[in-house]
């Protein structure tokens, strides 16, 4: 790497030397990162690790999402005030799935939120699914049978 990046110095003489040097930096890291992560026959546990971020980034983009869309439709102070606890934690999984040949979501309610906020999330949700504009570019919601995710592993007893 030292031939390589000196060579690059002479050749970008007018470039900032600590510039060139965090470039290859990243690049290299951009490299090592894309080899520990692409798939190798010989190691399933990689390919493994790699489906489980990319699904766990996938949930929480979701979850960050209905939270923004439902804060938008809160309406009283009562509301405001509930909506206050509620984090991307405390939203529902949402798991893509066809159900009679359409595309919908599977909806699973954590069994840790508040009956409050539970209720509360039902009725903003009931306020977006109104709007045209939201439920055109969304799939339809099926709640799940029973409940859904355990709460966070400090709470369980």
């Amino acid at each position: 790497m030292t031939y390589q990046l000196e060579e690059l110095k002479s050749t970008f003489a007018d470039a900032d030397p600590e510039c060139i040097q965090a470039c290859c930096k990243t690049y290299f890291e951009t490299l090592r990162r894309k080899y520990n992560l692409s798939e190798k026959p010989e190691k399933p546990e990689k390919s493994q690790l790699r489906d489980a971020i990319k699904t766990g980034a996938k949930n929480r983009q979701r979850k960050r999402r209905l939270l923004d869309s439902r804060s938008k439709v809160v309406q009283t102070d009562a509301e405001r005030e509930l909506w206050q606890t509620a984090t991307v934690e405390l939203m529902s999984d949402e798991e893509d799935a066809i159900v009679d040949g359409r595309p919908v979501w599977i909806v699973r309610s954590p069994s840790h939120r508040n009956p409050q906020l539970s209720e509360l999330c039902e009725e903003l949700q009931r306020r977006l699914e109104a709007d045209m504009r939201y439920t055109i570019l969304h799939h339809q919601r099926v709640k799940a049978d029973g409940n859904g995710h355990d709460g966070p592993s400090f709470i369980q007893l």
